[in-house]
């Protein structure tokens, strides 16, 4: 900021807008932290145990979501291993249709339903994931791209900046260093004779 706006904000009557959180922070914020605090300023106290106990109710989060995964990825290994004979679709063969039985002193065939049961539930499966992928985008990906996208733009403007007084910085390094080197020259003329 230049001196001139500076004055301008401390002398005005500059106020600054109260703070609304937004979807995703008024969620994260509830979101149960199991006996660990909920207050963030917690991160930036000087009390250790104060910083330790609001990290890991958040961490704890994180590992929870990282459980489940795991526990899903370690039950689909064990489907795999076992087989198509022992679980059936469930190792990512496909659906075996067994052969019609022919009913005893009707004369009509008796089809198997599940082949229509496992594409019912996978269809309801895949419909919900899908819906749930489209909740996350429009509720909770376009707040932390807006997030992102803020704090990318205020990263590369630090980032301006600072090469900005880099560069001065090197300018006047350089404009002491010849000034620097007349002065001994003029020091060391002046020695000899």
């Amino acid at each position: 900021m230049s001196a001139s706006s500076d004055g301008a904000i401390m002398g005005g009557d500059y106020s600054t807008p109260a703070y609304a959180s937004n979807f995703v922070v008024r969620n994260f914020r509830n979101a149960p932290r199991f006996g660990h605090s909920r207050e963030s300023s917690e991160i930036f106290s000087q009390d250790l145990s104060n910083r330790t106990d609001y990290i890991v109710g958040t961490i704890f989060i994180g590992g929870v979501c990282i459980s489940i995964f795991l526990l899903w990825v370690v039950i689909l290994l064990l489907f795999i291993y076992l087989g198509p004979v022992k679980v059936g679709y469930l190792s990512g063969f496909p659906v075996v249709i067994p052969p019609k039985e022919q009913l005893p002193g009707i004369g009509k065939c008796k089809s198997s339903r599940k082949p229509m049961i496992v594409r019912t539930i996978s269809l309801i499966s895949c419909s919900t994931i899908m819906a749930m992928a489209f909740f996350s985008y429009y509720f909770g990906f376009k707040e932390i791209m807006d997030c992102f996208d803020t704090v990318s733009s205020d990263i590369l403007v630090d980032l301006v900046n600072t090469a900005d007084e880099s560069k001065h910085l090197l300018t006047t390094i350089s404009n002491i260093g010849e000034e620097s080197r007349l002065l001994r020259d003029t020091i060391v003329n002046g020695l000899r004779n």
